[in-house]
């Protein structure tokens, strides 16, 4: 089969690539799959959780609107301070404070793809800050409305724009190619609005949805007109995106800390190949972890890259990239090899019966077969108790789309 092997510095690729912070032992990669592991339910957090209309005197209302009418200089989007900002930035800084905090820490690794992507398309910058309100910078967040990856495209809006989405790949979840998606929606979207506000307004909400609320305010094309018009979710999202524009440029002032450490865009490169590519064989030749691997390819479902009619991207940390090359072709072999079975990783979850629950529903739910259940938790019959505990091991994408 065809195959490239690219190990320059990423000058010609850098805008294709997720990038990550290479390290030269175990106790590096254990500490970086381990922020992984408590990052793992940032997206989860930062949809479930809500605001009221406390009091938010903890800031300072006059230092908070002359400092967002300076960032308001900087771009053509029309930052603005009202009390619905300060409330979603006490939500971020003080209730929120230990996701921020984490949210942060990825904001070095996929703030340069943005930014390039979005200077290539002539967006404004501050765009890039949008995946940190839908998707809290998850690559593999999925909503309960089916909207997946870093810009939570659904399905129908994926494939009209250009996204392939197959059994084995998904390329919502592609940091790069989805990020080309999105700067493709916000040119389409700006066409028909020509403001900024409302442009990210449709975003949330849908074109349709902001053209009745303008009809419904007669006429009038502004933010602040249209807003009443619009549900709960839209209401919040405009002020949301001008509170993380501020909290990203003044984390430092609230004991905010980004591990600048722990992920870079610039130390990895790329394998870019239509072999197929297991994850646990790389692992094996090269001693990065599934966890990582699947973090630095997260389109690739099942920790698989398939077999591809064109060459595609492989992300390694730079110094992953000699071992790789030494070992390609067994690492080619044992990923197409009959005899090489593919290992989906199991997570071992707890389920707590709830009432009305029986064996049959939670083994369909968790796709898990009955006598598995029974064999796991040493059951001697079938009938279950409300707030019994269940060990199950269920399989890693199974989880993904019960989130």
């Amino acid at each position: 089969m065809k195959k490239i092997i690219f190990i320059s510095s990423i000058l010609c690729f850098l805008a294709a690539h997720n990038v990550f912070a290479g390290g030269k032992d175990s106790t590096y990669y254990h500490k970086i799959s381990s922020f992984l592991e408590s990052s793992s339910k940032l997206y989860e957090e930062s949809h479930s959780a809500t605001v009221n209309n406390e009091s938010v005197s903890l800031l300072n209302s006059f230092l908070l609107e002359y400092r967002i009418a300076k960032l308001n200089k900087q771009t053509p989007i029309s930052l603005y301070y009202d009390k619905d900002v300060e409330k979603w930035l006490l939500f971020y800084l003080s209730k929120q404070k230990h996701l921020t905090d984490k949210v942060l820490s990825l904001t070095s690794y996929y703030f340069p793809l943005f930014e390039k992507e979005l200077d290539k398309y002539e967006l404004p910058l501050e765009l890039k800050y949008i995946p940190v309100i839908e998707s809290a910078l998850n690559p593999l967040a999925r909503s309960h409305s089916g909207a997946v990856g870093l810009w939570q495209f659904k399905y129908e809006t994926a494939k009209l724009l250009g996204l392939k989405i197959t059994s084995y790949v998904d390329e919502r979840r592609a940091p790069l190619k989805s990020t080309e998606a999105a700067c493709n929606y916000f040119k389409y979207l700006y066409s028909i609005f020509n403001d900024w506000l409302l442009t990210i307004a449709a975003y949330n909400a849908g074109p349709t949805t902001i053209k009745n609320a303008i009809i419904r305010a007669g006429g009038d094309k502004n933010w602040f007109a249209i807003k009443k018009y619009l549900s709960k979710e839209t209401q919040n999202y405009v002020p949301k995106f001008v509170a993380i524009n501020y909290i990203m440029n003044f984390y430092k002032d609230y004991g905010l800390n980004k591990k600048d450490s722990l992920f870079s865009y610039f130390q990895v490169d790329t394998i870019i190949t239509d072999n197929a590519i297991r994850y646990n064989v790389v692992s094996k030749y090269t001693g990065v972890p599934t966890k990582i691997l699947s973090f630095l390819n997260p389109q690739y479902k099942y920790n698989y890259k398939p077999i591809t009619e064109k060459p595609a991207i492989f992300i390694l940390p730079l110094d992953a990239i000699g071992k790789f090359v030494k070992n390609e072709k067994q690492i080619y072999f044992e990923s197409s090899s009959n005899q090489q079975s593919q290992e989906i990783e199991k997570i071992k979850i707890t389920h707590i019966v709830q009432k009305g629950e029986y064996l049959h529903l939670i083994a369909v739910k968790y796709h898990v077969p009955i006598q598995k259940i029974r064999e796991w938790n040493n059951l001697k019959s079938d009938i279950l108790h409300t707030n019994q505990k269940l060990i199950l091991w269920v399989d890693k994408n199974i989880t993904q789309t019960l989130k």
